[in-house]
């Protein structure tokens, strides 16, 4: 499927309303700017046109055009294509643990590494510190969670390559960079094949969980890094596209990436937290939307908050969306 039809695809949802909470208006402003965050680099004039048909008035209607304008011109003739220098091959990894040692665990398939997250309690939603917050982020509420195994860093290219055969990504600089361009669709289906051949089995983690998990074990921290804060030195944002993961320090639970690098796939539905429980949530019930979290390459420090929360369709892919991996067993 092509990518404008996708995108199409998704804002079809919006056009129905059921991307967000009732009432939040900042919910649909955000849709047309994640609509051209992802179209807007593009070299394919279908795909900004995607976004007028979608957006006829939109705020970036003008520039769309004048984008639009400017790649006819060039598509006649078709200048030759620019085969790209090959990258160099990512260095090799350490051998692969499959025992857990020091809180840790890697899976023999693939090598992706695990963290052992201690269960507890603790307040969900946007803090005090957090400064402005989203409505969709309250109210704050206790959240009690058990133990699981978190993803140490996002799932990478040479990790989804191992199992689907293909490398969809966008940002193709190595094996150890992050995969993106997947629907949380796609990630489904990565998981039941990873699933299919390891002995242990995987999912996506819970909001409530990944939110814990960035916060390191729930303390009242702002982002997902060591110290609750972030510079250009300790998270991957405000452009340039991906960086390899691990490339930026853990947070204190050693997990890298909580915020920054790529948006990441949780496995809830979007609900009102006063419509969902507390004590190991996860909200599958209803609505049509799933929820990603952390922030990208692209984005502002405010975007990056342990607490933001952003929903699309499931079958959204994009440059800046990726995801990570919970063990179960």
């Amino acid at each position: 499927m092509k990518t404008g039809t996708i995108l199409v695809a998704a804002v079809f949802f919006l056009a129905l309303g059921i991307l967000g909470e009732p009432g939040h208006a900042a919910r649909t402003i955000d849709a047309e700017e994640e609509f051209w965050r992802e179209v807007k680099d593009s070299k394919v004039a279908d795909e900004l046109e995607d976004y007028l048909k979608e957006f006829p008035s939109g705020r970036f209607a003008r520039l769309a055009r004048l984008k639009i304008r400017r790649l006819k011109r060039k598509a006649a003739p078709k200048p030759t294509p620019v085969v790209p220098k090959p990258t160099p091959a990512a260095p090799k990894q350490a051998a692969i643990r499959t025992k857990s040692a020091s809180g840790t665990w890697s899976d023999p398939v693939t090598g992706m590494e695990f963290v052992l997250v201690p269960g507890g309690s603790f307040e969900m939603g946007c803090h005090a510190n957090a400064g402005k917050c989203d409505s969709d982020e309250k109210p704050v509420r206790t959240v009690r969670l058990d133990g699981f195994w978190m993803g140490k860093h996002e799932v990478t290219q040479g990790q989804w390559q191992k199992v689907m055969g293909h490398n969809p990504s966008r940002f193709k600089q190595g094996d150890n960079y992050p995969v993106e361009r997947v629907s949380w669709h796609d990630v489904q289906n990565y998981i039941r094949e990873l699933n299919a051949q390891s002995s242990a089995t995987f999912r996506l983690p819970s909001e409530a969980e990944w939110e814990y998990a960035c916060r390191a074990g729930g303390k009242a921290f702002k982002y997902g890094t060591l110290d609750g804060q972030i510079s250009s030195r300790t998270v991957k944002h405000g452009g340039g596209g991906t960086t390899s993961v691990g490339r930026y320090p853990a947070n204190g639970l050693g997990l890298h990436d909580m915020s920054g690098n790529v948006w990441e796939w949780v496995q809830d539905k979007k609900a009102n937290y006063r419509n969902v429980g507390t004590d190991n949530p996860i909200y599958e019930s209803s609505g049509a939307t799933r929820v990603f979290r952390g922030g990208s390459w692209s984005d502002s420090p405010r975007r990056l908050r342990c607490s933001v929360r952003v929903n699309f369709a499931p079958l959204l892919r994009g440059r800046r969306l990726g995801f990570r991996l919970l063990r179960t067993k």
